[in-house]
């Protein structure tokens, strides 16, 4: 069992301003006025004007506390408890950030640090961050290491327990990112010229077979009969990329390179952790975690155990369906109302560029096609917005009416000019 914190507090009229109250589900840890809630001791010291204030028969403190006022940061034991506890220490660590590591809005000189913000890990083109505050956030944190290798290198376990330390004082209502795996994506094969993903799926080994019709497709796999099957065809089959991980070896196979090692152990570090923070503040923080719907990252045990858990359900998108030129199924593991459980996936109709080799700019397609497309950054900045309270709204986030706005606004030849 992790150990408790311990926190003295006075309550004193200024501090009976701010709202704070105790709930009935904290219990006595002693004689004393000590409390134990949400992880921390609480030792409670009351100032002279609030000496006759009262313990209930379960162990609560009475207090005439009004309601805290909205906006203002407080963490929830549960995220529709109602019980608040005092987080008064937010401030002293938000400040000691660089303010290049924040985005509010541009009509204010400073973000509003008394407000709990949004958590943006592994940032890039921070698309997802300005459109979080477009859309009422008092201000985003962001991580890139890219700006900063050292002091926002989320390798490093004194940054990682900084943001751990921030999300317990209660300083984010929200956090999301795409954690940085390389080495999570399956193999490829060519057959023919077409490209095939080895997911181990049975229908997809007959298509790299060359057997892509249906009926034939289902009596295969409905007798057995693998004596039938054209076995000759896969010495046809060229491996592009071949895989790391596999269903034995999760974590990384054992006879891989030094350098694939690296990004094999930086791959599972980042997940991991991700799914660390998702544990953890699942019940008090809305969050989202993104990969490739294909990656490995989602079949590492620390992710499977979440979602047996069900501490949230994943969102899926096809990005041609928001304005993308290529197609890239994503799949987000989220807690947000109004993404749980949502497919939005290819209708056809268009090609898709390929994300393979360089494109004209000389960028690496891969590389051109890392950022979220913005009606995508739009819809994740959206649901926060409307579950937070930041932006009023008594409809659930449409998935679909964002979709069919990007599909409507670009079509095939400008989407492309658009990303290049």
């Amino acid at each position: 069992m992790e150990s408790s914190k311990s926190t003295n507090l006075t309550f004193t009229s200024e501090a009976m301003g701010l709202g704070i109250s105790i709930g009935s589900d904290c219990t006595p840890s002693g004689s004393s006025h000590s409390y134990w809630c949400v992880g921390h001791i609480i030792n409670i010291a009351m100032s002279s004007e609030h000496s006759d204030t009262s313990l209930s028969s379960d162990g609560s403190i009475i207090l005439p506390v009004p309601q805290p006022q909205a906006g203002h940061r407080m963490a929830l034991d549960n995220i529709n408890a109602g019980r608040w506890l005092p987080q008064l220490d937010c401030r002293r660590l938000l400040e000691q950030l660089p303010r290049e590591q924040f985005i509010w809005s541009e009509s204010l000189l400073e973000p509003d640090l008394d407000a709990q913000g949004v958590l943006d890990l592994w940032s890039g083109s921070k698309r997802h961050a300005k459109a979080c505050v477009d859309h009422g956030a008092p201000w985003v944190l962001c991580y890139e290491w890219m700006e900063d290798c050292v002091k926002q290198n989320l390798l490093s376990l004194q940054v990682r327990s900084f943001i751990e330390e921030c999300a317990h004082a209660g300083c984010f209502r929200a956090f999301g990112g795409g954690p940085v795996c390389s080495s999570m994506s399956r193999a490829r094969w060519t057959f023919n010229g077409r490209l095939f993903v080895a997911t181990g799926n049975f229908k997809q080994m007959l298509q790299i077979c060359g057997i892509v019709m249906a009926p034939l497709i289902a009596r295969y796999a409905s007798t057995g009969h693998s004596e039938n099957l054209p076995w000759s065809n896969l010495a046809k089959c060229k491996a592009v990329v071949p895989p790391v991980r596999s269903a034995q070896y999760p974590y990384g196979k054992p006879n891989i390179s030094k350098a694939m090692r690296v990004k094999v152990r930086h791959g599972n570090s980042f997940a991991k952790w991700a799914a660390k923070l998702v544990k953890e503040f699942y019940k008090t923080m809305l969050f989202w975690v993104e990969n490739p719907d294909s990656s490995f990252f989602w079949l590492l045990p620390c992710w499977r155990v979440l979602k047996r858990r069900r501490v949230g359900s994943f969102m899926r998108l096809d990005y041609c369906r928001f304005g993308a030129p290529w197609r890239k199924r994503t799949a987000f593991f989220t807690n947000i109302n109004g993404l749980e459980g949502v497919k939005c996936f290819c209708t056809g109709g268009h090609e898709h560029q390929v994300l393979r080799g360089a494109s004209p700019s000389g960028v690496m397609w891969t590389k051109v096609a890392e950022p979220y497309p913005h009606h995508v950054a739009d819809l994740l900045a959206t649901a926060i917005s409307h579950a937070a309270g930041w932006e009023e709204s008594c409809d659930v986030v449409d998935v679909c009416a964002f979709s069919a706005r990007a599909s409507s606004e670009l079509m095939w030849p400008d989407r492309l000019t658009q990303h290049v």
